[in-house]
């Protein structure tokens, strides 16, 4: 399987059929368009409402698994455009819209002066320059995980928390290609860090044994942002059970800023029919 830069997906055009149209990053050995790609798609998608305004949030629904063989396709639809605030759906398919793979629907709006400044503080964890590197999987981005946490072990390690610092080569100075490469990573954390503190569970065992898949993704800009500095991506576990997990995240900057948080629904259940099925079946 080639790898290409994740920035590609992010390079739309429009088709024949009246859509935009982006490329599928293939980012494992599954088969499965990844969820964070779905989500810069999306932010991407959703600047056309009204290109004089910033994307503010992405609230986002994983309906099913698509293939990366295939381009997604995006169509979008306005809900309202007011003078400072703007709104609509996005809708990412394949097969010429016949199979939906997920819904989002953005806000966006132009800056405001303050009335109140309050910000969650960052946590007390080493710089990237003292945290060794790991594999992103991803073309064109580093990451380095706080702890050296090893998110396949199947023993308990740690709190149901994970930090991660992620830098993207340079991506040039459009704000909504920052925002959409700044999701990416906002998506793969948060069932690895709620699998931490459980004995015998690891994401190793995902798409063998467990199901797991991203069902529901809220990610909110709290203020411009740069992915070619380093970004820390704070998530934590807040309940898991039922076969879901719901977790939250904060993304810093390097010198403390906070610039975006985010919320997510997950799924991790036994595998249907045992191991070798995969998540597209088990949705």
């Amino acid at each position: 399987m080639t790898l290409i830069p994740a920035a590609a997906a992010l390079q739309l055009v429009s088709s024949p059929r009246g859509v935009l149209v982006g490329p599928s990053v293939p980012n494992s050995e599954r088969d499965v368009v990844f969820g964070g790609q779905l989500l810069g798609q999306a932010i991407l998608a959703g600047r056309t409402i009204d290109p004089t305004k910033d994307v503010r949030s992405v609230h986002a629904v994983f309906a099913r698994a698509g293939t990366v063989t295939a381009d997604v396709e995006i169509e979008v639809s306005p809900l309202h455009v007011g003078r400072t605030m703007a709104s609509g759906y996005v809708t990412l398919s394949q097969q010429e819209g016949k199979r939906t793979l997920c819904g989002a629907v953005v806000h966006l709006d132009v800056a405001e002066p303050d009335l109140l400044r309050a910000a969650a503080a960052a946590p007390d964890v080493p710089g990237p320059q003292d945290v060794p590197q790991a594999d992103s999987g991803t073309v064109g981005a580093e990451i380095r995980i706080v702890g050296g946490v090893d998110v396949d072990s199947l023993a308990a390690n740690g709190p149901a928390e994970l930090d991660v610092w992620v830098r993207w080569d340079d991506p040039g100075d459009d704000l909504a290609v920052h925002q959409a490469l700044a999701s990416w990573f906002t998506d793969p954390w948060l069932i690895p860090a709620a699998m931490r503190p459980q004995d015998g569970v690891g994401l190793a065992m995902a798409h063998d044994e467990l199901s797991t898949g991203v069902l529901t993704h809220t990610l909110t800009f709290h203020a411009p942002l740069r992915v070619d500095e380093w970004l820390l991506v704070h998530q934590y576990g807040v309940h898991a059970g039922g076969g879901r997990g719901f977790g939250e995240g904060r993304v810093f900057t390097e010198d403390g800023r906070l610039v975006a948080s985010f919320s997510q629904t997950n799924m991790v259940r036994a595998m249907a029919g045992g191991a070798g099925g995969d998540r597209a079946s088990a949705m």
